[in-house]
């Protein structure tokens, strides 16, 4: 059997897996055991490095709006898709 507690958890562990081969293709180039698992390594860093550079582009992208709309003493928008 399996524990209903920690299974949940095996679809966050599926999507990432999911995002890491679709962005930075599934194949291993390398032969050796230790050169693979140094490379996929490599992949994890490079993809959790891409996803916070994402985060924040876009935390400074929307920063320049707002600063920009309040300069201009332009009402906000409404909806804007931060809040959460």
């Amino acid at each position: 059997m399996f524990d209903t507690a920690v299974y949940p958890r095996r679809q966050i562990v599926e999507i990432k897996f999911s995002v890491l081969k679709r962005k930075f293709s599934g194949d291993v180039k390398a032969r050796i055991i230790l050169i693979q698992m140094k490379e996929i390594a490599g992949k994890i860093i490079v993809c959790n490095i891409h996803r916070h550079l994402q985060f924040f582009i876009l935390k400074v992208f929307y920063r320049a709006i707002f600063m920009r709309l309040r300069r201009n003493n332009q009402p906000l928008p409404e909806k804007t898709g931060l809040s959460g």
